[in-house]
């Protein structure tokens, strides 16, 4: 007997970790393979992404791209298999929500594990085939290996703030204020960012981490304060609401206090931006609570 199998399914990264689920049954049972499944009537082949996608993981989908078609055919049951895999790079609108029990259909759970140590003992044919040569499917892939690295540090400075007893999550984003990094990050990725505090968080671009505050109240910016951020070692952005894009960095810093206190703004955003290669993770921990602490103090 032939059997033929047509499925579609979603590669998601974080760092060098890759989302599988564990099959619950059929050929792959109690192996790792990718979230994905069949199609129902009526649906596109994006549509089944999207709702095997959320369904095996419990994750939105926020950016999709095609990624390559393959297939296996192998016996199983007495029976010959044909297996047809259409694959989609995927990345999630965020990450905190895993679903990591069963699904009541075919996934035992989801997880990330580390594409290495993934075999041919442990994982579905189809799915090992693709990790295997992700790079030479899609070049673009090259760039989000730089990407991953940015999700990577994003956890290791969310560790860092689990320790000291602070609330934390990785979620992504695309906020037009980072357009300033480019449109081809804004407009094909979403952008590591690490939420710790009510108004406050972490932002990652490929060269850039940037501490991010919003709703910030005009009377912070008294002189005193101006000059501490000065003195932290990184860049200062600020973004008032009528004024956007419109960047006030330190050079006189004078200047700089007359020109905030001269606008007719309420309301301002603020990123300090380091460029996190040569940096600890305790200096930038450090600098962000310092100024995380000026800004409730000054916003009372």
């Amino acid at each position: 007997m032939f059997d033929r199998h047509v499925g579609i399914y979603g590669i998601c990264f974080i760092g060098d970790k890759v989302l599988c689920i564990k099959k619950g049954k059929g050929p792959y049972r109690g192996m790792y393979d990718s979230p994905g499944g069949s199609m129902e009537e009526y649906e596109t082949m994006e549509e089944t992404l999207k709702r095997e996608f959320d369904e095996e993981t419990g994750l939105k989908i926020a950016k999709y791209e095609y990624l390559t078609t393959t297939d296996k055919k192998f016996e199983y049951e007495g029976n010959t298999f044909h297996h047809i895999g259409i694959f989609y790079f995927v990345i999630a609108e965020r990450y905190d929500n895993l679903k990591i029990i069963p699904d009541g259909h075919d996934s035992e759970g989801a997880c990330f594990i580390k594409s290495e140590n993934l075999n041919s003992e442990n994982c579905s044919p189809l799915f090992l085939e693709v990790i295997k040569n992700i790079n030479k499917y899609d070049k673009r892939l090259i760039v989000n290996e730089k990407m991953n690295f940015a999700f990577s540090e994003a956890e290791k400075y969310r560790n860092y703030f689990i320790k000291k007893n602070h609330s934390s999550k990785i979620v992504t984003s695309t906020g037009n204020i980072f357009e300033k990094f480019g449109n081809f990050f804004t407009e094909k990725y979403n952008i590591p960012e690490v939420s710790v505090f009510e108004n406050s968080s972490l932002i990652f671009d490929i060269e850039f981490l940037s501490v991010y505050f919003w709703s910030v109240k005009k009377n912070i910016f008294t002189r005193e304060v101006i000059e501490k951020f000065k003195n932290t070692g990184g860049k200062l952005n600020i973004f008032g609401a009528r004024d956007y894009m419109k960047d006030y960095y330190f050079g006189n810093y004078e200047e700089f206090y007359s020109m905030i206190k001269s606008s007719d703004e309420e309301m301002f955003q603020i990123t300090l931006d380091f460029f996190y290669g040569d940096k600890s993770t305790e200096f930038i921990t450090e600098k962000y609570e310092e100024l995380y602490k000026i800004i409730q103090m000054g916003s009372d």
